[in-house]
């Protein structure tokens, strides 16, 4: 029998977002497949956790694999895509997290997909996702809607290395469907991401060649406000230093 929507985690390095991107959506799917690629942090313990804790009624389906060239990274997600057995699935990385009425959106969304795919041919879901400043005080173009996708068909695969996947059917106007305005991500894409100075000093080179997911003007916002997942640590585990200053002030 085939879910209707699958999460496929695909992590590498991530274990200062980690713990609430996958409270977010913990009870929430009946089943769940991570993929923890040459992490050498905490990772590999959160999920291990989040299996243990936080989905004793699901089928997960976790591997913990060592770091290959980037140029066959895609096939990790083709494997992900056939182990979620699911009409769709959405992508979920370790710097995501969901608000509470996202993640419930998102089980509710299929229906939708389901007929744009057969009426369409849509084989895209985009999402609104807000891009968090490195500061966690502002957000970039938070008035716009950013569109991003991350709900995908089964037949939707790809090529090429993480995190720079292609797309294998070219994801345009005719193969993407726009979602609920509410079903919103944040995204920590500028934040530091991992305890591991190595990861943290390649990951600070990477973003600063391509100045990635600096979209629109910055402008002030409440992350603990949009997000109250964040006012708690999660059990012992690390959290970004600008994070933890936060709740404590909390």
């Amino acid at each position: 029998m085939k879910e209707k929507v699958v999460p496929l985690i695909l992590v590498s390095n991530d274990d200062l977002w980690l713990p609430y991107a996958l409270k977010a959506i913990s009870h929430k799917f009946d089943r769940y497949v991570i993929y923890n690629v040459g992490s050498e942090d905490g990772t590999k313990d959160i999920i291990e956790d989040f299996v243990y804790n936080h989905c004793s009624n699901s089928d997960l389906y976790v591997r913990h694999l060592p770091m290959v060239p980037r140029e066959v990274q895609g096939a990790f997600r083709n494997s992900m895509i056939a182990e979620a057995r699911s009409d769709w699935y959405f992508i979920l990385d370790g710097d995501e997290v969901y608000s509470t009425y996202g993640v419930d959106g998102i089980q509710d969304a299929y229906a939708e997909l389901q007929r744009e795919y057969e009426l369409n041919g849509y084989i895209y879901g985009k999402v609104r996702r807000i891009e968090i400043c490195d500061d966690l005080e502002h957000a970039y173009g938070v008035e716009m809607y950013l569109p991003h996708h991350r709900f995908y068909h089964r037949t939707a695969i790809w090529d090429g290395g993480h995190p720079g996947e292609v797309a294998h059917y070219k994801q345009c106007g005719e193969n993407e469907r726009r979602m609920d305005d509410n079903i919103v991500c944040y995204h920590f894409h500028n934040c530091e991401r991992s305890t591991s100075s190595k990861s943290i000093a390649l990951l600070r080179d990477r973003r600063r060649n391509q100045d990635t997911y600096k979209r629109g003007d910055l402008h002030a916002f409440d992350v603990m406000k949009a997000l109250p997942i964040l006012n708690e640590p999660i059990n012992s585990f690390s959290v970004h230093p600008g994070l933890k200053k936060k709740q404590w002030n909390s």
